[in-house]
Parts: C-alpha cells; structure tokens; sequence
C-alpha cells in the first residue's frame, strides 16, 4: 500500500511495523504495542486515518476494561431492551438529550454513569426510574406501555403474578405501579404482563391476579 510520507514529500510504499505507543484517555496512560505504517524508502512514521482510529479504538476498549465500564454496544443493548429512543432513555437517566447518543457512538461515559446505565438491565429499577424521571406522564405511560412484562425483585422466597388482560393503556399510570412496588417487601418477584392488543375506550375488559409460591 501507499502512503504519504512527510519526509520524502511523496507517496512512499508503506510497510507495517509494531509499536509502544502511549495515549491518555480521561488523563489516564494507556500504553500498548499498536500497528503503524512507516515508509518503505526513509523508515519514517506515517499517519493513516484507518490504523490511527483503530490504536485509539483499543485504548479506549483497555480503559474500559480496567475501570469495568459499559462499551457502546454494550449501553444500545439495554437500551434496546425496551424498545425506548436514545433521546428517551437519556431524559429517564436525568442524562442531556443526547448524552445516550453520543455514548453509543464511543464516547466514554464517567464510572457513575456507566453504572447507573448497567443498573437499568433490571426491569425493576428501570420502572422506579421512568416513575422518577421529570418525563410527563403521556410520556411514561408510553414508555411503559413498550414494556410486555416488567419484573420487580426483592429479597423474599415468594413470586407474584399479575395479569392485566386487554388493559387500556393510559389506565396502567403511577398509582398502579406503586401498589405493585409496595408489594415487594412481601414477594420475591413481581411480574405484570399487559395486553394491548384489544383496548377499548379508556376501560378495563378483565383483570387476572394470580399468585405463584417462588
């Protein structure tokens, strides 16, 4: 391949070498052997966008590591678990609007966050915190409504199951979540399954309550 060379003021054929490099990301050292291309002719370093990006892609892949901090893949997937936009899941963290896009895209979030993004993989605590975030409550209930089942877990041996069969959508609003939320001290698992798919006219049609011994 040909690369420009800075020395030689031409495109040189460039050559793969290793190297210890050393990058500071958030202020910390990151020092790893990289592949670099140097020229053929003068054995003088080239930059090359694709082999730059990719030594600092794996400086930041090592930070993370060692601060055991979510990648960006890593963050879409909880995301994603619920169906929610970038912009929606920033707003119930108490993030910017766009802070969850810009971590999916690679920027690196502070330990804190990353963890309290981590701590949304349980349904539970991602439901405490839609009840918590300044969204309204169309927005909530929105959100909520995306969910199928939500499970809230506790310390007991015991699981309660909650069905609501062709539940109006705004009726499943925040009274209802912290009766069920309350429930917890006394139940191990609290699952809720909502259908939709027959809602009418701001009513409920039927309403299951089931308990299962855990």
């Amino acid at each position: 391949m040909k690369e420009y060379c800075f020395k030689c003021d031409d495109m040189m054929d460039a050559i793969v070498k290793k190297k210890k490099e050393a990058f500071k990301v958030k202020g910390e050292p990151i020092e790893m052997v990289n592949e670099v291309l140097f020229c053929k002719k003068c054995n003088s370093e080239m930059s090359n966008e694709e082999y730059d990006s990719r030594s600092l892609e794996r400086a930041f892949v090592e930070y993370r590591k060692r601060h055991n901090i979510l990648s960006p893949a890593e963050i879409k997937s909880i995301r994603e678990k619920y169906k929610v936009s970038q912009k929606d899941f920033a707003l119930i963290l108490g993030f910017g609007e766009i802070t969850i896009t810009r971590y999916e895209n690679g920027m690196i979030p502070d330990k804190p966050y990353s963890e309290l993004i981590k701590m949304m993989e349980d349904k539970g605590n991602f439901l405490r915190a839609i009840r918590e975030s300044k969204l309204s409550d169309k927005d909530k209930n929105r959100i909520i409504g995306k969910i199928d089942i939500l499970d809230i877990n506790s310390d007991n041996g015991k699981s309660q199951k909650l069905e609501f069969s062709t539940l109006f959508k705004t009726k499943l609003t925040s009274t209802i979540i912290e009766e069920l939320t309350a429930k917890k001290r006394k139940t191990k698992e609290i699952r809720i399954e909502c259908n939709f798919d027959q809602c009418k006219d701001d009513m409920y049609n039927e309403f299951n309550l089931g308990v299962e011994n855990g």
